[in-house]
């Protein structure tokens, strides 16, 4: 027999209500769930949100609330294993619906959840279905009674046949549909699973706009994309389908989340590479095992990926993102291996003097951030071979003792450089990075900062660098908005130029004063 058993909730739109006294009358209404008082006092009721016509209307995650059609269609079905408690409203018949019937078919001995394509929601994989008492069409699991409430399809049906309103429904088992029988239909997406190392991620700002173009984005199972000048959110759901909406809200989430891009005509490559990521965790594709010349370094991947017992492979290192931490204690020497994580994004390697920056030559060529900082290093000439990091627009290279940064000349996509406390005396050598927008040069003997000329420098910060004559910050950083100086060992005609240049009103000026503390200039309102 195919049974299919489903998650049963109030719909979005549904009329909501509230209690008219939370003190008085929540800890009874909880009293009589929880089985402390044989005594139900109808609490009164008040609507929070008209919503749409209900029958199945929003309360809490504690009890469903029915109308009295509701109550009259659904008896025949679950009166034996429901109670219908009344419940007082100035405009309705309502009902809360204590549910009493449990049922325990999770198969416990494999506790594995996935979540459900509703909400946060996970549930247990694994049922055994020679437990479900097919009688039971509105019931509980033991695993958390009184919070979700669980319906058959016969159920469902006559919620549809009976025209019920706002009866939502979330599919969560189906004996014919089991998960074995979903990882090998998951395997068929496994062939799309390497295109994911080429493919640009950008911030919801950007593809926000870019969607207007005609792009599509993806972020794990969401979809933003344009139609008939209509923008949309999709949501690729289990049975492999995308549930549409046209949003009057963003989640917060998306502004934190990185978006995969695809042309518009690529837009069924974002649900098949969706469908690949579920299958490589579902599945774990198998992929060529790499192996780690450095313990420190595969046993530091293997906590940031959550990996202990099978292979690294090529595969499962698409999943590395960045490395600034490392969770064993010990230097990191050896790079070799860290070539097959092509979708690595930064890379910090610190406080190891002896480390060899040919290393890096093993960097995959999609990081964009590289933190090389306390190691005491004297030259980055080794940088000079590593052309193939085109994508490198941060680099961390502060407190060493460096002298030269011509070797930066090679990423002119750099935007932000910070080298503070080093040596350096000359930076002549950036001003072949048109694109920089912030450099962070404090406590260096620079001898030439008034040469330096960016058109993108949006932030200085060079505290402990002198010149006495600062009016070259008005005239060769045409989109400077702030620039960090220090009063420490300046001369008179050092400050009185700085006072002209606050005078300007330009850019807001932050001035570290000798006596101590800070004074700041020029704050935008």
């Amino acid at each position: 027999m195919i049974i299919k058993i489903w998650m049963l909730v109030p719909a979005e739109k549904s009329m909501r209500i509230e209690l008219e006294s939370f003190e008085r009358d929540d800890e009874r209404m909880d009293a009589y769930f929880e089985g402390n008082s044989e005594h139900w006092e109808p609490p009164v009721f008040v609507t929070k949100r008209k919503g749409n016509k209900s029958d199945c209307i929003k309360y809490t995650i504690t009890f469903l609330v029915f109308s009295k059609k509701a109550k009259e269609v659904l008896t025949p079905l679950i009166g034996m294993d429901v109670e219908f408690l009344p419940l007082i409203h100035e405009e309705h018949d309502m009902f809360a619906v204590k549910v009493n019937r449990i049922q325990d078919f999770i198969d416990m001995t494999n506790p594995v959840e996935r979540r459900m394509g509703y909400g946060f929601f996970s549930e247990y994989i694994h049922i055994l279905p020679e437990r479900i008492e097919v009688d039971a069409h509105l019931f509980c699991l033991p695993q958390h009674h009184h919070l979700r409430f669980f319906a058959t399809d016969t159920f469902k049906k006559v919620v549809e046949e009976n025209k019920l309103k706002t009866f939502q429904f979330i599919e969560v088992w189906d004996t014919e549909n089991t998960e074995e029988m979903r990882k090998e239909r998951l395997k068929a997406y496994d062939q799309y699973y390497a295109a994911l190392a080429d493919r640009q991620q950008v911030p919801y700002e950007s593809a926000r706009s870019m969607v207007e173009l005609g792009n599509v984005f993806r972020h794990d199972d969401h979809i933003l994309l344009q139609e008939d000048d209509q923008f949309l959110i999709g949501k690729i759901l289990d049975n492999e389908t995308i549930q549409w909406i046209r949003p009057t809200y963003i989640p917060p989430i998306y502004f934190e989340w990185q978006w995969y891009m695809y042309e518009y005509s690529e837009r069924e490559s974002a649900r098949q590479e969706y469908f690949a990521e579920v299958s490589h965790k579902v599945n774990g594709l198998k992929g060529t095992k790499v192996l780690f010349e450095d313990e420190i370094l595969e046993r530091s991947i293997r906590a940031e990926l959550q990996v202990f017992k099978e292979d690294l492979t090529d595969i499962n290192l698409l999943q590395l993102r960045n490395i600034f931490r490392y969770h064993e204690k010990g230097s990191v020497y050896y790079l070799d291996g860290i070539q097959y994580a092509k979708n690595l994004k930064s890379f910090s390697i610190r406080d190891t003097p002896d480390f060899d920056l040919d290393e890096l030559k093993y960097l995959p060529e999609n990081v964009e951030t590289l933190c090389i900082n306390d190691n005491g290093l004297t030259s980055i000439s080794k940088l000079n071979g590593l052309k193939h990091l085109s994508k490198l627009d941060s680099i961390h290279i502060e407190n060493n003792k460096l002298v030269d940064l011509s070797p930066l000349k090679n990423f002119q996509h750099l935007q932000w450089i910070r080298a503070d406390h080093n040596q350096i005396e000359d930076i002549l050598p950036l001003n072949q990075i048109k694109e920089l927008r912030k450099l962070i040069l404090d406590h260096n003997p620079i001898r030439n900062i008034h040469l330096l000329e960016l058109p993108e420098l949006r932030s200085l910060i060079i505290e402990g660098v002198h010149t006495d004559d600062w009016s070259f910050l008005l005239t060769q950083f045409p989109k400077l908005e702030s620039v960090k100086i220090s009063e420490s060992g300046m001369s008179e005609a050092s400050r009185k130029s700085m006072r002209a240049v606050i005078k300007s009103k330009r850019f807001e000026v932050s001035w570290s004063l000798e006596a101590g503390g800070s004074k700041t200039y020029n704050k935008p309102r």
